[in-house]
């Protein structure tokens, strides 16, 4: 029986003909080439949305590196994506936070399994992963105790934000869902502390395009992690630089309490100890800056670098405006992400007008990573960086730029997509050369992975955010923005490039005082001197006193033949005149100061004015103090003896009295000079503020002679003065009273040497 063909009903041949049709038109990849998938997250909503830009220019680097003959021929390369923020969205709309730090909690603990299961099957060591699940139970423990007690939760940002727990889930997803992908391109710092630390169980490179936190920096930790976007830590070495310029060498800084700050600061401390910089006040808070701003003005902080987020700047400028920390003595760091306005945005948290942060605000200095070269060059891409921007405005089809998330850090996924690029293409002829090719990549090949490992860590090329180079960290080397706020809006000041050690200095930063302010309070030390006025007058009286001593030396000298001056013991008397010349010569040296001599010479001054009073006074008192012990002697003899009171002093008896004074004063000096040498030393007074600046206080300082036991010298000194004061004082007036008793007008010679003795004291 001939077979009977039949046609098929028309719909079912529309149906043949459209599926023909789609089949012919569906992209396939190019004859020959074999692809290649890497595994992406993007979150694309929460508080860093920043698969929004970061997306779109990863795919539009893959379209330019597929369509390059020079680069991958053989090869394609596919992007897998996921949205590590959708279910987190819902979440965040549909449970509680406590719900939500459960939900996180059991996201780490599959993640424990993850690692328990993988490395049971590949038999490696699990002393860090009980078998019994104990890993796993401290896991969800911990993590939902630190989830309950944060301020996140309480906020309501957890499920808001990049959380580590939904990433454990869709890393899961990227793993054991086929085809295999050769490396990983997670966004956030949270996720890609996760996704980094997990990786290496699988021989995964993990290369990051939004990821700041210093903790990434660690090798140990995560052996595999790059990361194009720089650490947070690249801004320390622009602060240190900037500190230098302008010649700080103290500085304060306000935190908040979050890892990625916390490992900052600590990266700066390092820094700044090495450059001989002090922090002298570090203050941190939780949620309420207002303690920590406060502590800041009590401890007199001027130079401050504060490490927050930008909802939390508003509320420290707040306490700021409050605190009246701010205007040209004081200079605030900030982080130069923030949204250009951030300081005018309205915010419930703070009681402060737009008027009150402007004013706050006005002058402060950031820094920021440059994430698009600003110069007009062509790179690996064939694009320049306005290039690139224009393309990328296209794919978003006229989204504004401001209101896209991950709009900034667009170039740094753009220039990760050519670094992973350029780093396979550079695998392929090693690989070759021992039998192997890209495609044999699998999660137990650790031969692949450590070519890719060699060639991304040497990699260096021109991109669309500047210069592409890692560290021996694996975190990107980049230049960094310098911006100062002027007039309210931010005028670039400079650049850093911290791998060259060069900073492009503009030259327009505007201060509001005079130039940079200083570091702390500017205390000006001031020697006070002895009023030149007073010590002309003083020198001139003293003068007169020295000429005075010299006529009444020369009238005794001259009349030495007289019989008056023979029986009043000139030579006595020339000794008083002599001790009182000196005394008075004393007046100089005790009025010479650091004005008038060197520093150096002060110590030879200080000497001069002990040896000139001491002996001056030792000499003259001395010598009028003989004569009154020698004549009430004789005065207090018996009456048997009393025709001896008629003869004449011996003089020698006199000269010894007076050299025994003297020699004993002589030894006391040598010995004091000896043992206890006298020096200059500066004395410090209550520190004055000047009427005229109010950031400036005076320390007067002043120069005097001393030495180590200076109160003890001179308490022997004054007694051994004091005691002859007293005893010849109390002879005095034992002889007044016998004078009265006798009621003798004149007695002799004797008398006459008391009487003498009376002027001399009083003179003196």
């Amino acid at each position: 029986m001939p077979l009977i063909l039949q046609s098929a009903p028309r719909p079912a041949r529309l149906l043949r003909l459209s599926l023909i049709a789609l089949f012919l038109l569906w992209p396939r990849p190019s004859a020959g080439k074999k692809k290649l998938y890497i595994g992406a997250l993007f979150p694309m909503s929460g508080g860093w949305p920043g698969g929004q830009a970061c997306m779109p220019s990863a795919q539009m680097a893959l379209d330019l590196v597929n369509n390059r003959s020079d680069i991958l021929p053989d090869y394609e390369l596919e992007l897998i994506h996921y949205d590590s923020m959708v279910e987190v969205e819902l979440l965040e709309r549909l449970l509680t936070p406590a719900v939500c730090c459960l939900y996180s909690a059991l996201r780490w603990t599959v993640s424990g399994h993850l690692e328990l299961l993988h490395s049971q099957s590949r038999r490696v060591d699990t002393s860090a992963v009980s078998a019994d699940g104990g890993f796993v139970e401290n896991v969800w423990v911990n993590k939902a105790q630190r989830c309950a007690h944060s301020p996140a939760v309480r906020s309501g940002y957890l499920c808001g934000r990049c959380d580590p727990g939904e990433a454990t889930k869709l890393l899961y997803d990227l793993l054991y869902t086929e085809p295999l992908k050769i490396v990983l391109m997670p966004g956030c710092s949270g996720v890609s502390t996760l996704v980094a630390e997990a990786a290496r169980m699988w021989n995964l490179i993990v290369l990051s395009y939004g990821s700041s936190s210093p903790a990434l920096s660690n090798r140990q930790r995560f052996p595999t992690f790059f990361r194009t976007h720089p650490s947070a830590t690249l801004h320390n070495p622009t602060r240190v630089q900037l500190f230098q310029k302008w010649k700080w060498t103290r500085i304060a800084t306000i935190q908040q309490t979050t890892e990625v700050f916390t490992s900052t600061l600590d990266d700066l401390e390092e820094r700044v100890k090495e450059a001989g910089i002090e922090i002298s006040v570090r203050q941190s808070f939780l949620t309420d800056p207002a303690v920590a701003v406060k502590n800041l003005k009590r401890q007199d902080a001027r130079i401050i670098v504060g490490l927050f987020y930008e909802t939390e700047a508003r509320k420290v400028f707040c306490e700021v405006f409050k605190e009246k920390l701010y205007g040209k003595k004081y200079v605030w760091f900030l982080i130069g992400w923030y949204a250009d306005n951030w300081f005018k945005i309205k915010d419930p948290a703070i009681n402060c007008t737009v008027e009150n942060m402007t004013e706050a605000v006005e002058g402060h200095v950031t820094t920021e990573i440059v994430m698009l070269n600003p110069e007009t060059v062509r790179g690996v891409s064939n694009m320049t960086s306005q290039e690139f921007i224009a393309a990328l405005m296209s794919r978003l089809g006229g989204m504004n730029p401001e209101e896209t998330g991950g709009f900034q850090e667009a170039p740094l996924a753009f220039d990760a997509v050519w670094a992973l690029a350029l780093a396979l293409n550079k695998t392929v002829a090693p690989l070759k050369g021992r039998g192997r090719r890209l495609e044999d990549f699998n999660y137990n090949n650790h031969d692949i992975t450590s070519e890719i490992y060699r060639a991304l860590n040497t990699s260096s090329f021109e991109g669309v955010s500047g210069q592409v180079v890692f560290d021996a960290q694996g975190s990107r080397m980049a230049m960094t923005l310098i911006e100062q706020l002027q007039g309210g809006s931010y005028k670039k000041i400079g650049y850093y490039d911290s791998s060259q050690k060069n900073l492009s200095w503009f030259g327009n930063d505007v201060w509001i005082g005079a130039g940079p302010p200083a570091d702390r309070t500017v205390v000006i030390e001031e020697y006070r001197f002895l009023s030149q006025k007073l010590f002309a007058a003083v020198s001139v009286f003293a003068g007169l006193g020295i000429l005075l001593g010299i006529l009444c030396l020369t009238f005794n000298i001259y009349n030495g033949n007289v019989r008056y001056i023979q029986n009043s013991q000139p030579y006595l008397n020339n000794m008083t005149a002599v001790g009182c010349m000196m005394a008075l010569a004393a007046v100089f040296p005790l009025g010479i100061d650091g004005h008038h001599v060197h520093r150096s010479q002060f110590p030879v001054v200080c000497q001069f004015r002990l040896w000139l009073l001491g002996l001056g006074f030792s000499l003259a008192y001395g010598s009028m103090f003989t004569k009154i012990w020698w004549v009430h002697t004789l005065f207090t003899k018996k009456e048997e003896k009393k025709e001896k009171k008629k003869q004449h002093l011996e003089p020698w008896k006199l000269y010894a009295t007076v050299g025994v004074l003297l020699a004993i004063d002589f030894l006391s000096l040598v010995i004091w000079q000896i043992v206890d040498p006298l020096h200059i030393t500066v004395e410090k007074f209550t520190k004055e503020a000047p009427k005229e600046d109010l950031d400036v206080l005076i320390q007067p300082l002043l120069e005097h002679c001393s030495s180590e036991k200076m109160n003890t010298w001179l308490d022997k000194e004054l007694r051994w003065g004091r005691g002859e004061e007293r005893r010849g004082e109390r002879e005095e007036r034992r002889e007044e009273r016998r004078e009265e008793r006798r009621g003798e007008a004149d007695s002799g010679p004797q008398q006459h040497d008391s009487e003498d003795c009376k002027g001399c004291l009083f003179y003196f």
